[in-house]
């Protein structure tokens, strides 16, 4: 119905529902719920609108991936929405990889020519980025057909397994050409190591910082081996991929971060041959938890290895201590670190009293009794030697599993390293065990063949971690692999701004940057020319987050950004190379023992860098 209003000579028109709207030019137009679908598609040629056909009074928003009434006034409100100018924004986006992923599948034609070349470009596009979504997901590329169907509903036909990995190469050839470029001309450090897999597989890791002073990290190769390599083999893969490969030139690697073992330690000095500059640095993390392997427990080592061989080979034995502690058991992973210790702690030392119990309660069904009869000869035979010795575990181990996890981030953790490894020295020079203190006072007031006063409980707990002690002392103190960086890391203070002032640095102060072997005696007198100016700029600084804090300060401190931004590069663990190990553990169980090299490799690349094809 139409009326006139009496302050405006213009028409008003009001739909069914009493609804009216404004159009540009200050008119008022109809918003009645029959007005077409493709009457509001040409009304806003700009939006990202289409028509589903699904039902009448209803179009679909691409960018928003929803259907919306076709009222004007619900379009306007919805296109001015966050949501939606996003979706736009990421739709803009998509339309610019696809246009990249088709020059890239134009020049691997050129080189290639492979069979599916003569479809069309679209096709193909929506082929390669199905391979690479199933790729970085994890998802063997033969499970593309039982998916099929439903990837097909709406968009372009696929094809079988066999052709659909002839893009593998694809997808690897430009994940590394992506990598490439973001390496150029960028100093790096290297994180490296071996794993067993169907004989031995090889990870290479690079670090860097970039424009924007976010630290990044790309895996370069996952090496699948027939066998060990000698250390001289793992260099020359190493130099070769680097040098070869990614071109990285001489003087750009500054630190190597990787475990200590033997073969290890000769790949690094055949590396330093090519890249001198680089700060060689075992794992810290690593060593510290070989400190608990180095306990002397000989009752709670027994126990412990038919306790976690129980439950490994018997599930009923898994739901009778979760039905009666009201907690699964904690799994045991000989790779992860600290693994046995958290058994003992979860399992032993906070449910010993249920322990006894169980067993027998398992005992008497049958489960794994050969096992069970051993654990339970073990407490019957040395049980006030089996509490002990856990409570000396827990206490004197929990300080180094905790800083063990701490270093094994991915931040500036070259900045915490020394506090963490001279805060552990003070716990063992304090020897604090409270646990201890209460379980041999218990032992103290009871009879039994170990009978002892307290204090030769406490003596017998000291002379248990006392060599997990010692051992942890002389290699961080004597290892050269250990003590250079740990010297390097206090001396890394200095880029720290929230604690420079505090340290009132002197020129020799700044002199022991030089333990770093990328920093000359050129770049020395230059920071010291920089450091009142630094001191200056630092002043006052507290709850920054310290790499933007370099990053506003780049162009102000030269000198100094250019030294902490190799400084930062500086790892003291090597457990990135870990989460390489799990990504594979994770995508590629037994069944995949036969997936081929560049596969494995493709996937774990896009997995561990975190992107696809044409970001």
């Amino acid at each position: 119905m139409a009326d006139r209003d009496e302050n405006n000579e213009n028409m008003v028109i009001v739909d069914d529902d009493g609804e009216f709207d404004d159009d540009e030019d200050g008119e008022e137009t109809s918003t009645a719920p029959n007005v077409s679908v493709a009457v509001r598609i040409q009304e806003f040629p700009q939006e990202c609108f289409k028509d589903t056909a699904i039902g009448k009074g209803a179009f679909f928003c691409e960018a928003c991936r929803e259907e919306i009434s076709v009222k004007r006034s619900t379009i306007i409100n919805h296109i001015n929405t966050h949501k939606h100018l996003s979706g736009k924004e990421k739709l803009h986006q998509k339309a610019k990889r696809e246009r990249d992923l088709a020059e890239v599948l134009r020049a691997y034609d050129e080189e290639n020519h492979p069979i599916g070349e003569t479809l069309s470009m679209n096709t193909r596009v929506f082929r390669l980025k199905v391979v690479t979504a199933f790729m970085k997901a994890g998802i063997a590329i033969n499970k593309i057909n039982c998916f099929r169907s439903i990837l097909e509903e709406s968009a372009y036909k696929l094809t079988d397994r066999t052709n659909m990995a002839q893009l593998i190469p694809v997808v690897h050839q430009e994940e590394k050409k992506n990598t490439l470029e973001e390496l150029t001309g960028r100093e790096i450090s290297i994180v490296f190591d071996g794993t067993t897999r169907l004989g031995e597989a090889l990870v290479i890791i690079v670090r860097f910082l970039d424009s924007e002073w976010k630290i990044q990290q790309r895996l370069l190769r996952f090496l699948l081996l027939a066998k060990s390599l000698a250390g001289e083999e793992v260099a020359r893969e190493i130099i070769s991929v680097l040098a070869r490969e990614y071109g990285v030139a001489t003087e750009l690697p500054v630190a190597t971060m990787r475990d200590r073992a033997s073969v290890n330690n000769v790949a690094v000095r055949t590396i330093k041959v090519i890249f001198p500059n680089i700060l060689d640095i075992g794992c810290f993390s690593h060593t510290l938890e070989h400190v608990g392997e180095k306990f002397d427990t000989p009752v709670l080592t027994k126990f412990i290895k038919h306790w976690v061989s129980l439950f490994a080979h018997s599930p009923h034995a898994k739901l009778l201590w979760k039905d009666r502690t009201g907690k699964s058991i904690t799994t045991y992973s000989p790779t992860r670190w600290w693994s046995q210790w958290e058994c003992i702690k979860q399992d032993l030392f906070l449910f010993y009293p249920h322990v006894t119990a169980f067993l027998t309660a398992n005992r008497d069904t049958g489960t794994a009794p050969a096992t069970t009869r051993k654990l339970l000869d073990i407490i019957a035979n040395s049980e006030a030697k089996l509490k002990i010795e856990i409570a000396a575990t827990v206490n004197a181990g929990e300080p180094f599993v905790k800083k063990t996890y701490s270093l094994e981030g991915d931040g500036p953790l070259v900045l915490e390293a020394y506090d963490a490894i001279i805060e552990l020295e003070n716990c063992v020079r304090l020897m604090h065990m409270p646990n201890v203190t209460q379980i041999s006072s218990e032992l103290a007031a009871t009879d039994g063949p170990d009978q002892r006063d307290q204090e030769q409980w406490q003596d017998y707990a000291c002379q248990c971690v006392q060599p997990g002690f010692n051992y942890f002392l002389d290699t961080f103190a004597n290892a050269d692999n250990l003590s250079q960086p740990l010297s390097c890391f206090k001396a890394a203070w200095l880029v720290d701004p929230k604690r420079v002032n505090d340290l009132v640095p002197t020129v020799a102060d700044v002199k022991e940057l030089g333990n770093f072997p990328f920093i000359s005696n050129t770049d020395l007198d230059g920071l010291v020319a920089e450091l009142p100016a630094y001191l200056a700029a630092s002043t006052g600084v507290h709850n920054d987050d310290i790499l933007a804090w370099w990053k506003r300060h780049e162009d102000v401190l030269p000198r100094w950004s250019r030294e902490a931004r190799k400084i930062f590069l500086c790892q003291p663990s090597s457990a990135a190379a870990e989460r390489a190990f799990s990504l594979l553990k994770a995508s590629f169980n037994e069944q995949q023992d036969s997936a081929l090299e560049d596969y494995i490799e493709t996937s774990l690349m896009l997995q561990y860098n975190g992107r696809g094809l044409g970001r």
